[in-house]
């Protein structure tokens, strides 16, 4: 829901489900107990994609942009 797909790509960065599908959850949960290399992968696979993605800096420059957007708009 929300932002997590954007940061998180399922069996890439994480492993995704939609809301309300629990049995789905739950299966997503005992792979990642049951196979630690994997929750691992995920997780260094996470940290690059935030690491060149979500900085502050590009952050910002995405949010200056936004607002550039905005106010050609209205000019």
């Amino acid at each position: 829901t929300g932002g997590i797909p954007e940061l998180v790509h399922h069996q890439h960065t994480g492993l995704l489900c939609p809301v309300d599908h629990d049995e789905l959850l739950a299966q997503h949960i005992s792979t990642l107990i049951q196979n630690k290399a994997l929750g691992q992968q995920l997780a260094e696979q996470a940290f690059q994609r935030l690491h060149d993605q979500f900085t502050d800096t590009i952050m910002s420059e995405r949010t200056i942009t936004i607002y550039q957007e905005i106010l050609s708009k209205r000019a």
